[in-house]
C-alpha cells in the first residue's frame, strides 16, 4: 500500500445496539466480540477493516497481549516470567468475576477499573505459576501499596463512618 493510499480516510462501523462506534469488548448480535480496527485496511465499501472474534478467541488474544506487556515490563525491572498463554487462560475466571470484588471484568481497553489485571500474589516471586491471579484493575490498585493490616484499618474506618 502506498503512502497516498494509506492516507485515505476510512469510515468506522456503528454498533447498532449503542448507536456509537464499536468499542473493544462489545458483543455483536451473532455473539462475536469486537477487538480492533485496522486503519491500514480500507475495504471497498470505504470502511476500515473491523475484527470480531469468538469469546474464547477474543479472551486468548487479550491474554496473549497482556502476557506480552508483562514480559516487556518484567525484563526492564528484572522480574522473572515463566508463564504461557495456556496457563493464563486456564486460571482466568470463567464467569469473568473479580475474585476480590465480585465485579464483572471487561476487556474494554483504556482506563477501565473493571479491566482484568494480572496480579502477582507475592511480587518478589515474579510472574510464575501459582503466584498470579486475574483480578480487576480496581482491586489491584487497592492492594497495590497497602499491607493487609492497612487495608483492614481502612475497612474498619469506613464501617465506623457508615460509608
Amino acid at each position: 500500500m502506498s503512502k497516498k493510499e494509506f492516507s485515505k480516510k476510512g469510515k468506522r462501523y456503528i454498533n447498532p445496539e449503542t448507536g456509537k462506534y464499536w468499542r473493544r469488548g462489545e458483543i455483536r448480535a451473532d455473539g462475536k466480540i469486537f477487538s480492533q480496527i485496522f486503519r491500514s485496511i480500507i475495504k471497498r465499501d470505504g470502511y476500515y477493516k473491523h475484527s470480531f472474534y469468538s469469546p474464547d478467541a477474543f479472551l486468548r488474544r487479550q491474554i496473549d497481549h497482556s502476557l506480552g506487556l508483562r514480559k516487556v515490563r518484567a525484563k526492564k525491572v528484572g522480574i522473572k516470567v515463566s508463564l504461557d498463554i495456556n496457563y493464563l487462560f486456564s486460571i482466568f475466571p470463567k464467569d469473568y468475576l473479580c475474585p476480590i470484588l465480585g465485579t464483572k471484568m471487561v476487556w474494554s481497553g483504556g482506563d477501565n477499573k473493571n479491566s482484568p489485571s494480572l496480579d502477582r500474589i507475592v511480587p518478589s516471586k515474579g510472574y510464575v505459576e501459582g503466584n498470579v491471579v486475574w483480578i480487576s484493575s480496581r482491586a489491584n490498585l487497592i492492594k497495590q501499596d497497602a499491607s493487609s493490616e492497612e487495608i483492614e484499618k481502612v475497612a474498619e474506618w469506613l464501617k465506623k463512618k457508615n460509608l
